[in-house]
């Protein structure tokens, strides 16, 4: 009989550790569902519509509100099943997160009824959601004949070409995964604005005619009042003889906000190329040097500049994400004056002015590798007024020489020359003791010397 290599056996532990565990089915349905109540309001240019959340219990044609409460999750018996319990925890996660006030445990007194879905001010109630709808905690609206409740992918507000009648059409819409979500009303969750609710006409097995459902989101940007004020307005329709200016003066900047799809293939945009991560270094006064950094991105083969960090962004760019991390870990330890704090550890600071040995570095060390690096482009005086620094471990010579005009004196009617080295960057290396000091020179050698 053959014998089981070892290898065979190590795979197959491995394979029977990283499978998922296979689904146990319950022994009993859910004893505990979320519910989503849709309650007209007067528009006021708004929604016009708010969602309430409730917990529910199973009943005989239905789900019902009598017999729970936000107050009651804590003490009340629902079931010994295992994931009913987990149910019950994740709606006191909810019950916590939507409370108000200073006391986390403001909802135990029985008068909150119903958390408004807009009024949640984290974001974190997305991933209690999210992290409810795959445990298989049932969310429903309200009503007898409800639409479903949808949790769909993160929504950005884009634009829609099209062509009609000879002129470009561009209409404001959601989307998530690059297409379009059909919603007719949309609710902003959160101040700022973290998620959305609206009403869609679902298309497949879910959909129910003449019931819509509620579909759930929440945000991939921020989403600026106006851009929801656009999503209810008309479509704006710009003549063909004006296109021209519109891309070239509008479509770059509407791309920094937002997301730009054609309608159909026979709408032709111009084609974008990839960001670019652009250094400009600029000559200062006091032999210092400016570094400023930003993104240039090719739109219609025409260059156009974007800020470094641009929190109008409408995509996350995950290349621009790993070129400035390549960048931050090139110049962190030569000229970490090139870096700002932040939140998340030290980041690019999009202009910063060197002198010293960090002008020197970045010159000699960092800019060559800059250049090596693709997606990077090096901006440098065109007239060479970027000096070439090279570092050399020889010895400076130091001369002094009679003064060379008459009336023209230093302290000892002398004037000093350094050579192998400039004269300010001799001096101002020794006396604060750079590494570009000589050993053969202290600061105090020097000192003495002019004193």
């Amino acid at each position: 009989m053959r014998q089981t290599a070892s290898w065979e056996r190590a795979v197959s532990a491995l394979v029977r550790d990283v499978a998922p565990p296979p689904a146990v089915p319950e022994s009993e349905p859910p004893g505990l569902g979320l519910q989503f109540d849709v309650v007209s309001q007067g528009s006021d240019g708004g929604a016009g519509f708010q969602v309430d959340l409730r917990p529910v219990l199973p009943g005989r044609t239905g789900w019902v509100r009598s017999g729970i409460s936000w107050s009651t999750l804590s003490y009340a018996y629902f079931g010994r099943s295992g994931q009913t319990e987990r149910h019950r925890r994740l709606l006191v996660e909810i019950a916590r997160l939507g409370s108000t006030g200073n006391d986390p445990y403001h909802y135990y007194d029985g008068h909150r009824r119903a958390f408004a879905l807009h009024e949640f001010a984290s974001r974190r109630i997305w991933d209690l959601l999210a992290e409810a709808d795959e445990a298989g905690l049932p969310l429903v609206q309200a009503g007898k004949r409800a639409g479903p409740v949808v949790l769909g992918r993160p929504a950005r507000l884009s634009v829609q070409v099209d062509r009609a009648d000879g002129e470009l059409v561009l209409a404001p819409t959601l989307s998530a995964g690059g297409a379009p979500i059909p919603v007719s009303r949309v609710l902003l969750v959160g101040e700022p604005a973290h998620g959305l609710a609206g009403l869609a006409e679902l298309s497949g097995p879910d959909a129910r005619a003449g019931v819509p459902a509620l579909w759930l989101a929440p945000l991939a940007g921020t989403l600026q009042p106006g851009m929801l004020r656009a999503l209810g307005g008309p479509a704006i329709r710009i003549p063909a003889a004006e296109e021209q200016q519109f891309f070239d003066r509008f479509y770059p900047e509407l791309l920094r906000q937002v997301e730009v799809f054609a309608a159909d293939p026979a709408v032709q945009l111009p084609t974008v190329g990839p960001a670019t991560l652009t250094a400009t270094a600029s000559p200062e006064p006091d032999q210092r040097l400016r570094v400023a950094w930003e993104w240039h991105r090719v739109v219609g083969g025409r260059r156009h500049p974007e800020p470094l960090r641009d929190g109008m962004s409408a995509v996350t760019d995950e290349r621009r994400a790993e070129l400035l991390r390549q960048v931050v870990d090139l110049v962190a330890k030569p000229v970490p004056e090139l870096l700002e704090p932040s939140s998340t550890g030290p980041r690019l600071a999009a202009s910063a002015s060197l002198s010293g040995d960090a002008l020197i570095r970045f010159v000699s060390d960092v800019l060559p590798r800059l250049a090596e690096l693709d997606g990077v482009e090096l901006v440098t005086p065109p007239d060479g007024a970027l000096d070439d620094y090279q570092e050399t471990y020889a010895a400076p010579t130091i001369t002094f020489a009679d003064g060379g005009e008459p009336g023209e004196h230093d302290w000892f009617d002398l004037s000093v020359m350094a050579l192998q080295a400039r004269k300010a960057e001799l001096f101002s290396s020794v006396l604060d003791g750079g590494e570009f000091a000589s050993a053969q020179f202290t600061a105090a050698d020097i000192k003495s010397l002019l004193e």
